[in-house]
């Protein structure tokens, strides 16, 4: 259920009903602002929505000034960020792609940085008790693959 509709089950709507912006993207409560969703426990049946220029932006498909900046520099960061992957030591991205490993739930079974024939990392999924092996290569040629 979108805050729309709850906005509009006591008021009539002119033209036609859409729990979407103009760009046809849901208009979901887990998308919109919590200062606007705070109104929804208003039960009374007319209330002014403080929050109407946040309303009427995402009703446009446009977000906000400081949200459309963060996403922009998001996107900058993401960039550096593969700038800076790129000139790991071979070393550190392997301790980098452990960590990642890591993270997802999976267990590693060997020991890092120890020189195994065919692998670098030996993982283990902890849920369904698969194993993995991974060869990590910071740079790589077809005839290597």
């Amino acid at each position: 259920m979108t805050l729309l509709d709850d906005l509009t089950k006591t008021r009539p709507v002119i033209g036609r009903w859409s729990s979407t912006d103009i760009n046809g993207e849901p208009l979901e409560k887990s998308r919109l602002s919590g200062k606007l969703l705070s109104m929804e426990g208003f039960r009374g049946t007319i209330c002014s929505v403080k929050e109407f220029e946040y309303l009427k932006q995402k009703i446009n498909g446009r977000g906000p000034e400081y949200v459309r900046k963060t996403e922009a520099a998001l996107t900058e960061l993401e960039k550096r960020i593969e700038t800076l992957i790129r000139n790991l030591h071979w070393m550190d991205f392997e301790i980098l792609v452990d960590l990642i490993f890591r993270q997802a739930g999976w267990q590693r079974v060997s020991e890092l940085g120890m020189r195994l024939k065919t692998l670098d990392l030996d993982l283990i999924s902890p849920i369904t008790a698969e194993r993995f092996g991974v060869q990590v290569k910071s740079k790589a040629n077809l005839a290597e693959f």
